[in-house]
């Protein structure tokens, strides 16, 4: 069996964000350490590490991330090379860039990498994995009670992120995803859940789906299965696919809050980003939500190429002043395996203006999560060659 160390770098997100457990990093440990692999992990946001020393005695290096990682994980890579330890990349970066990734790391995954059995040197297409049969995410491997202290102390409570499916069965031109759409076994989802609950005291689920109510039938299942255990829970959903009846079951089943896919109320904005929606569904969706005062939010994404500032403004001040405290403006950034944000009509100055003003929105509101998400390296603020709009 193998040592295996296991690098996440530090963000420059809020740790209260909902998403900021690094699930597939976390599931990547489960399996290792059910295959009987040693798995230690470093963590660059709860503190400090000399990465050289860490690396001593240890059969791999492993490591995963979106653009704003690029420069860390290039580090990563060609520290491991120079220490003679073999190093592995995943995620976003080694799906959509893996012969860049090879230049400075000997295995590089491309997709879920749950059913990769041998780190063979060079680029690993794996078969997708059964994501029934997968074990739950390493909670313990990545300090879980630190992270429930952060949250404790900054108000946001013992929380666990669950994914009950992966990936997203649309393709809006603005996101990407490194797994086709697929399920998991509602039973399952619970038994992970009561496991928490049991393990770690756990008060709130933070559903990390991209879209949890793809499917009626689902959501109502789901709704059921958590009013049964008492629990508050949020997820993103999609306006289209949300009606009364579902929303006033989940308010019932415990649901404190959610995310809404909103991204513009402009129609012709809308089917350029292939958001296959209409805005009259939205705007019927954010009306239902303001009825049943449910707490929500959702962005609206400028700064797309074939946007001028006229453009933007226009369309921030047209936001109904019902929903001023839940929609939020957010700057499109253009990563890989994306077809949004590579160029702009709007200045760098203009841009700098935007998030100025985005950041003081999401801050009044109490929005933490409304931060671009831009790792930094590891601790410091070495700029980054990509970034990651939090959409």
């Amino acid at each position: 069996m193998s040592n295996c160390l296991l690098v996440l770098p530090k963000y420059t997100t809020h740790l209260g964000d909902p998403c900021i457990y690094p699930l597939g990093f976390m599931y990547m440990s489960a399996v290792l350490k059910k295959r009987g692999h040693t798995v230690k992990v470093i963590d660059y946001n709860l503190g400090e590490h000399e990465l050289e020393k860490e690396m001593e005695g240890m059969d791999y290096v492993m490591s995963t991330g979106f653009e704003g990682f690029f420069n860390v994980l290039c580090e990563i890579g060609d520290t491991a090379k120079r220490r003679g330890v073999h190093s592995v990349v995943g995620g976003y970066m080694a799906t959509f860039a893996p012969n860049e990734m090879l230049k400075h790391f000997d295995t590089v995954v491309v997709g879920e990498g749950e059913m990769v059995e041998h780190f063979r040197p060079g680029v690993i297409h794996p078969p997708k994995p059964d994501i029934n049969a997968v074990p739950w995410p390493d909670y313990d491997g990545f300090n879980v009670e630190e992270y429930h202290r952060i949250h404790v102390k900054t108000g946001f409570g013992r929380y666990m992120g669950v994914l009950t499916s992966r990936g997203c069965p649309f393709t809006c031109s603005f996101c990407a995803h490194t797994s086709k759409f697929k399920v998991r076994d509602l039973d399952d989802v619970f038994r992970e859940i009561d496991h928490y609950v049991d393990r770690y005291r756990i008060q709130t689920i933070v559903f990390n789906d991209d879209t949890l109510n793809i499917r009626k039938d689902r959501w109502m299942k789901m709704c059921e299965g958590m009013g049964q255990r008492y629990l508050k829970w949020g997820a993103a959903l999609r306006a289209d696919l949300l009606d009364e009846e579902m929303i006033e079951f989940a308010q019932k089943c415990g649901m404190d809050g959610c995310i809404i896919g909103v991204e513009s109320l402009d129609q012709n904005k809308l089917n350029r980003m292939n958001k296959r929606i209409k805005a009259d569904e939205i705007h019927r969706a954010m009306e239902l939500l303001a009825k049943h005062k449910v707490n929500w939010h959702a962005n609206i994404l400028v700064g797309f190429e074939w946007e001028t500032m006229e453009d933007i403004q226009r369309e921030l001040a047209s936001i109904p002043p019902a929903y001023k405290n839940n929609l939020f403006g957010c700057m499109v950034y253009h990563f890989i395996g994306t077809k949004n944000g590579a160029t702009r009509l709007i200045s760098d100055a203009e841009v700098a203006q935007l998030q100025s003003e985005f950041a003081a929105q999401a801050k009044a509101g109490g929005k933490a999560y409304d931060v671009p998400y831009t790792p930094t390296h590891l601790g410091d603020d070495t700029p980054n060659r990509f970034s990651r709009h939090g959409v």
